[in-house]
Protein backbone atom coordinates (compact mmCIF):
# COMPACT_ATOMS: atom_id res chain seq x y z
CA UNK A 1 0.00 0.00 0.00
CA UNK A 2 1.08 3.53 -0.72
CA UNK A 3 0.61 4.92 2.78
CA UNK A 4 0.36 8.68 3.13
CA UNK A 5 -0.33 9.09 6.82
CA UNK A 6 1.51 10.83 9.60
CA UNK A 7 3.63 9.09 12.20
CA UNK A 8 1.15 9.92 14.95
CA UNK A 9 -1.63 7.74 13.59
CA UNK A 10 -3.45 7.13 16.87
CA UNK A 11 -6.97 6.44 15.55
CA UNK A 12 -8.40 4.12 12.88
CA UNK A 13 -9.89 7.00 10.85
CA UNK A 14 -10.00 10.74 10.37
CA UNK A 15 -13.09 12.90 10.59
CA UNK A 16 -13.47 12.74 6.80
CA UNK A 17 -14.28 9.00 6.82
CA UNK A 18 -17.72 9.42 5.21
CA UNK A 19 -16.55 11.96 2.63
CA UNK A 20 -16.64 10.69 -0.97
CA UNK A 21 -14.97 13.02 -3.46
CA UNK A 22 -16.39 13.09 -6.98
CA UNK A 23 -12.98 13.72 -8.49
CA UNK A 24 -11.22 10.84 -6.68
CA UNK A 25 -9.32 8.54 -9.05
CA UNK A 26 -10.83 5.02 -9.37
CA UNK A 27 -8.54 2.11 -8.55
CA UNK A 28 -7.38 -0.04 -11.44
CA UNK A 29 -8.64 -3.62 -11.69
CA UNK A 30 -5.78 -5.09 -9.66
CA UNK A 31 -6.02 -2.42 -6.97
CA UNK A 32 -9.78 -2.87 -6.70
CA UNK A 33 -9.34 -6.64 -6.32
CA UNK A 34 -6.80 -6.18 -3.53
CA UNK A 35 -9.00 -3.58 -1.85
CA UNK A 36 -12.00 -5.95 -1.90
CA UNK A 37 -9.95 -8.86 -0.57
CA UNK A 38 -8.43 -6.88 2.32
CA UNK A 39 -11.81 -5.45 3.36
CA UNK A 40 -13.31 -8.95 3.48
CA UNK A 41 -10.52 -10.09 5.81
CA UNK A 42 -10.81 -7.00 7.99
CA UNK A 43 -14.57 -7.48 8.31
CA UNK A 44 -13.94 -10.96 9.69
CA UNK A 45 -11.38 -9.53 12.11
CA UNK A 46 -13.61 -6.65 13.21
CA UNK A 47 -16.53 -8.94 13.99
CA UNK A 48 -14.47 -11.42 16.00
CA UNK A 49 -11.66 -9.67 17.78
CA UNK A 50 -11.20 -6.01 16.87
CA UNK A 51 -14.53 -4.20 17.15
CA UNK A 52 -12.67 -0.89 17.38
CA UNK A 53 -12.16 -0.96 13.59
CA UNK A 54 -15.72 -1.98 12.67
CA UNK A 55 -17.03 1.47 11.74
CA UNK A 56 -14.19 2.08 9.27
CA UNK A 57 -14.46 -1.40 7.77
CA UNK A 58 -18.26 -1.13 7.51
CA UNK A 59 -17.93 2.11 5.57
CA UNK A 60 -15.16 0.85 3.30
CA UNK A 61 -17.25 -2.26 2.59
CA UNK A 62 -19.79 0.03 0.91
CA UNK A 63 -16.99 1.19 -1.42
CA UNK A 64 -15.76 -2.15 -2.77
CA UNK A 65 -17.64 -1.85 -6.08
CA UNK A 66 -16.45 1.71 -6.73
CA UNK A 67 -13.22 2.02 -4.76
CA UNK A 68 -10.96 4.99 -5.37
CA UNK A 69 -7.53 6.26 -4.36
CA UNK A 70 -9.29 8.13 -1.55
CA UNK A 71 -10.70 4.85 -0.18
CA UNK A 72 -7.25 3.27 -0.57
CA UNK A 73 -5.74 5.92 1.70
CA UNK A 74 -8.46 5.38 4.32
CA UNK A 75 -7.67 1.67 4.23
CA UNK A 76 -3.95 2.44 4.54
CA UNK A 77 -4.57 4.55 7.64
CA UNK A 78 -6.61 1.74 9.18
CA UNK A 79 -3.86 -0.82 8.53
CA UNK A 80 -1.31 1.54 10.02
CA UNK A 81 -3.49 1.78 13.16
CA UNK A 82 -3.85 -2.00 13.32
CA UNK A 83 -0.10 -2.46 13.03
CA UNK A 84 0.44 -0.07 15.94
CA UNK A 85 -2.21 -1.79 18.09
CA UNK A 86 -1.68 -5.40 17.04
CA UNK A 87 -1.45 -6.58 20.67
CA UNK A 88 -4.91 -5.27 21.60
CA UNK A 89 -7.49 -7.89 22.60
CA UNK A 90 -11.12 -8.02 23.69
CA UNK A 91 -12.18 -9.31 27.11
CA UNK A 92 -15.71 -10.68 27.38
CA UNK A 93 -17.42 -11.41 30.69
CA UNK A 94 -20.28 -10.75 33.08
CA UNK A 95 -20.42 -7.43 34.90
CA UNK A 96 -18.62 -7.53 38.24
CA UNK A 97 -21.88 -6.77 40.06
CA UNK A 98 -22.93 -10.36 39.35
CA UNK A 99 -26.25 -9.26 37.85
CA UNK A 100 -26.80 -11.31 34.71
CA UNK A 101 -28.13 -8.88 32.14
CA UNK A 102 -28.24 -9.04 28.38
CA UNK A 103 -27.53 -5.43 27.48
CA UNK A 104 -28.02 -3.86 24.08
CA UNK A 105 -26.48 -0.47 23.39
CA UNK A 106 -27.90 1.07 20.22
CA UNK A 107 -27.14 4.40 18.60
CA UNK A 108 -27.48 6.20 15.27
CA UNK A 109 -25.91 9.13 13.48
CA UNK A 110 -28.24 11.22 11.35
CA UNK A 111 -27.35 11.91 7.72
CA UNK A 112 -23.60 11.28 7.98
CA UNK A 113 -23.25 9.69 4.53
CA UNK A 114 -22.96 11.74 1.36
CA UNK A 115 -26.41 10.53 0.23
CA UNK A 116 -27.81 11.75 3.59
CA UNK A 117 -28.42 8.28 4.98
CA UNK A 118 -27.52 7.59 8.60
CA UNK A 119 -25.33 5.02 10.32
CA UNK A 120 -26.61 2.53 12.90
CA UNK A 121 -24.50 0.93 15.61
CA UNK A 122 -25.30 -1.81 18.10
CA UNK A 123 -23.51 -3.82 20.81
CA UNK A 124 -24.75 -6.84 22.77
CA UNK A 125 -22.97 -7.44 26.06
CA UNK A 126 -23.25 -9.18 29.41
CA UNK A 127 -21.52 -6.21 31.02
CA UNK A 128 -17.88 -6.56 29.99
CA UNK A 129 -16.91 -6.52 26.34
CA UNK A 130 -19.15 -7.22 23.33
CA UNK A 131 -20.58 -10.60 22.41
CA UNK A 132 -21.93 -9.16 19.16
CA UNK A 133 -21.29 -5.89 17.31
CA UNK A 134 -22.96 -4.26 14.34
CA UNK A 135 -22.35 -1.11 12.31
CA UNK A 136 -24.25 -0.48 9.10
CA UNK A 137 -25.42 2.21 6.76
CA UNK A 138 -29.16 2.76 7.09
CA UNK A 139 -31.20 1.65 4.10
CA UNK A 140 -33.47 4.71 3.97
CA UNK A 141 -33.04 8.44 4.49
CA UNK A 142 -34.37 9.59 7.88
CA UNK A 143 -35.88 13.07 8.19
CA UNK A 144 -34.60 13.65 11.71
CA UNK A 145 -32.27 12.21 14.33
CA UNK A 146 -35.35 10.74 16.03
CA UNK A 147 -36.24 8.76 12.90
CA UNK A 148 -32.63 7.61 12.56
CA UNK A 149 -32.70 6.32 16.15
CA UNK A 150 -35.96 4.43 15.52
CA UNK A 151 -34.50 2.76 12.42
CA UNK A 152 -31.47 1.68 14.48
CA UNK A 153 -33.51 0.41 17.42
CA UNK A 154 -35.85 -1.64 15.23
CA UNK A 155 -32.90 -3.55 13.74
CA UNK A 156 -31.32 -3.99 17.16
CA UNK A 157 -34.49 -5.24 18.87
CA UNK A 158 -34.90 -8.05 16.35
CA UNK A 159 -31.35 -9.19 17.12
CA UNK A 160 -31.87 -8.86 20.89
CA UNK A 161 -35.02 -10.97 20.87
CA UNK A 162 -33.30 -13.74 18.91
CA UNK A 163 -30.45 -13.92 21.42
CA UNK A 164 -32.81 -13.67 24.38
CA UNK A 165 -34.81 -16.64 23.13
CA UNK A 166 -31.65 -18.60 22.33
CA UNK A 167 -30.47 -18.14 25.92
CA UNK A 168 -33.90 -19.16 27.20
CA UNK A 169 -33.79 -22.33 25.10
CA UNK A 170 -30.56 -23.41 26.77
CA UNK A 171 -31.92 -22.67 30.23
CA UNK A 172 -30.52 -19.19 30.88
CA UNK A 173 -32.92 -16.56 32.17
CA UNK A 174 -31.73 -12.97 32.22
CA UNK A 175 -33.00 -9.44 32.31
CA UNK A 176 -32.81 -7.81 28.89
CA UNK A 177 -32.25 -4.06 28.58
CA UNK A 178 -31.97 -1.85 25.50
CA UNK A 179 -29.98 1.34 26.19
CA UNK A 180 -30.45 4.49 24.12
CA UNK A 181 -29.10 8.02 24.59
CA UNK A 182 -32.01 9.91 22.98
CA UNK A 183 -34.24 10.65 25.98
CA UNK A 184 -37.21 11.76 23.88
CA UNK A 185 -37.06 8.55 21.87
CA UNK A 186 -36.93 6.43 25.04
CA UNK A 187 -39.84 8.28 26.67
CA UNK A 188 -42.04 7.89 23.59
CA UNK A 189 -41.20 4.20 23.26
CA UNK A 190 -42.16 3.61 26.88
CA UNK A 191 -45.45 5.45 26.39
CA UNK A 192 -46.20 3.81 23.06
CA UNK A 193 -47.16 7.19 21.64
CA UNK A 194 -46.77 7.06 17.87
CA UNK A 195 -48.83 10.12 17.09
CA UNK A 196 -47.24 12.92 15.11
CA UNK A 197 -45.73 13.59 11.72
CA UNK A 198 -43.70 10.42 11.23
CA UNK A 199 -42.94 8.75 7.92
CA UNK A 200 -45.22 5.74 7.52
CA UNK A 201 -42.38 3.22 7.55
CA UNK A 202 -40.96 4.82 10.71
CA UNK A 203 -44.35 4.84 12.44
CA UNK A 204 -44.74 1.13 11.65
CA UNK A 205 -41.31 0.36 13.11
CA UNK A 206 -42.11 2.47 16.16
CA UNK A 207 -45.27 0.49 16.85
CA UNK A 208 -43.48 -2.80 16.23
CA UNK A 209 -40.72 -1.94 18.72
CA UNK A 210 -43.31 -1.06 21.36
CA UNK A 211 -45.22 -4.33 20.83
CA UNK A 212 -42.08 -6.50 20.83
CA UNK A 213 -40.67 -4.80 23.92
CA UNK A 214 -43.86 -5.62 25.82
CA UNK A 215 -44.21 -9.15 24.47
CA UNK A 216 -40.63 -10.14 25.33
CA UNK A 217 -40.24 -8.01 28.48
CA UNK A 218 -37.53 -5.82 27.06
CA UNK A 219 -36.69 -2.76 29.13
CA UNK A 220 -35.80 0.40 27.24
CA UNK A 221 -33.62 2.75 29.28
CA UNK A 222 -31.93 6.07 28.69
CA UNK A 223 -28.18 6.31 29.17
CA UNK A 224 -25.86 9.30 28.96
CA UNK A 225 -24.09 9.83 25.65
CA UNK A 226 -20.75 9.65 27.48
CA UNK A 227 -21.60 6.01 28.31
CA UNK A 228 -23.13 5.07 24.95
CA UNK A 229 -20.51 2.63 23.71
CA UNK A 230 -22.31 2.11 20.38
CA UNK A 231 -21.37 5.71 19.54
CA UNK A 232 -18.06 4.25 18.34
CA UNK A 233 -19.95 2.49 15.54
CA UNK A 234 -21.83 5.53 14.23
CA UNK A 235 -19.28 8.33 13.99
CA UNK A 236 -15.55 8.98 14.12
CA UNK A 237 -14.67 9.76 17.72
CA UNK A 238 -11.57 11.56 18.90
CA UNK A 239 -10.03 12.86 22.11
CA UNK A 240 -11.88 12.25 25.37
CA UNK A 241 -14.85 10.58 23.65
CA UNK A 242 -12.61 7.87 22.17
CA UNK A 243 -10.44 7.45 25.27
CA UNK A 244 -13.49 6.98 27.54
CA UNK A 245 -15.47 4.60 25.34
CA UNK A 246 -12.63 2.52 23.88
CA UNK A 247 -11.81 0.70 27.18
CA UNK A 248 -15.49 -0.18 27.60
CA UNK A 249 -15.72 -1.51 24.05
CA UNK A 250 -12.63 -3.68 24.46
CA UNK A 251 -13.76 -5.05 27.84
CA UNK A 252 -11.04 -3.40 29.90
CA UNK A 253 -13.78 -1.96 32.17
CA UNK A 254 -17.49 -2.64 32.57
CA UNK A 255 -19.73 -0.93 30.03
CA UNK A 256 -21.90 0.26 32.90
CA UNK A 257 -19.05 1.95 34.74
CA UNK A 258 -19.51 5.72 34.90
CA UNK A 259 -17.38 7.83 32.59
CA UNK A 260 -17.25 10.71 35.06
Amino acid sequence: LNIRVGKRNQLPADGNLFVVSEDAKPLDANGAKIFHSVIARLLYLAKRGRPDILLVVAFLATRVTKSTDEDWQKLAKLLHYLDRTREETVTIGVDASGQFELSCYVDASFGVHMDKKGQSGCILSFGTGPVLVQSRKQSTVARSSFEAEILAISDAVAMVVWHQQMLKDIGIQCKTVVYQDNRGCVDLLKAGNIAGDLSRHVAIRFGWIFDVANEFSLQVKWIETTRMVADIFTKVLTGDSWSKLYPKLMGKVSMMKSSA
